[in-house]
């Protein structure tokens, strides 16, 4: 997808966005319509933006009913992994469309086409895909929902099955039409608060429709006389920062060996 958007005139970020709409599809064990987007572009002859394009926790969602449903964490305080209290508001669908409106060419609309064929044609099903959905297979078949699309005929697909998903067909179409703040204003945003509310959720549609993408300076740090940029908060991108700044003060030949002692470093640096 990302490629023929290339070789048909379209820029860098009109290909990011198009690759990432068809991984959508094609990965949902790693990202989908309800998942975030961080990004770093660096536009010739201009600074380089962070965009986060990650959501907010419910406000309707209580300190105590979340650690109530949740797993035991740090320090006796207990988050969710899993299910609807879990959810913050999806910030990726509104991140595409505005780093379309900062730097692409291409139309939000023309972009998705891909993937909703990819959808609702189907796909041949990937290793990974196949062991994920899997691993999951007893909770997605307590979700009637879930199980009607990722355990097509009551079982895990195998590799090189086609997997269909027309409901997500459906959806990528309605946004091409509708315009991506359907996804947060519209029709799409009240299912989503809807069906969330009869699982036990907090997810509301003000909550949806008040995600906007924070743009905005990346965090950056140097390592070794360049300048590395990250996403900020709510990102993981300080912890890598960080752990450069620690790595440079090993000599360079250490890491360039690439060793046990490289790898040691590098993971302790992490910590």
């Amino acid at each position: 997808a990302g490629v023929d958007v290339l070789r048909s005139g379209g820029n860098a970020v009109d290909a990011a966005v198009a690759t990432a709409m068809a991984a959508a599809v094609t990965m949902p064990e790693m990202c989908g319509l309800g998942g975030d987007l961080f990004a770093i572009v660096h536009a010739p002859g201009r600074p380089p933006r962070a965009f986060l394009g990650s959501g907010a926790a419910p406000m309707g969602a209580s300190l105590e009913a979340v650690k109530a449903k949740g797993k035991p964490g740090l320090e006796g305080l207990k988050m969710p992994f899993r299910g609807p209290l879990s959810i913050g508001v999806p910030g990726m669908v509104d991140a595409w469309q505005t780093l379309l409106e900062t730097f692409g060419s291409r139309s939000f609309s023309s972009l998705v086409q891909p993937a909703i064929g990819l959808a609702e044609v189907g796909f041949p099903v990937t290793p990974l895909l196949s062991f994920a959905i899997a691993e999951c297979a007893g909770m997605l078949a307590r979700n009637p929902a879930a199980a009607a699309v990722l355990l097509p005929g009551g079982r895990p697909p195998v590799v090189g099955d086609i997997l269909r998903q027309p409901g997500l067909a459906a959806t990528l179409r309605r946004l091409a039409g509708a315009g991506p703040r359907d996804f947060y204003e519209g029709d799409i945003a009240r299912r989503i608060a809807a069906d969330l509310e009869g699982l036990g959720g907090a997810l509301s549609t003000s909550d949806l429709a008040g995600q906007q993408t924070v743009v905005e300076a990346p965090l950056t740090t140097t390592y070794r006389g360049l300048t590395v940029c990250q996403t900020g908060l709510p990102s993981q991108g300080l912890i890598l920062l960080e752990a450069l700044n620690i790595v440079e003060q090993a000599p360079s030949s250490l890491l360039a060996g690439g060793g046990d002692a490289a790898v040691h470093l590098m993971s302790e640096a992490l910590k």
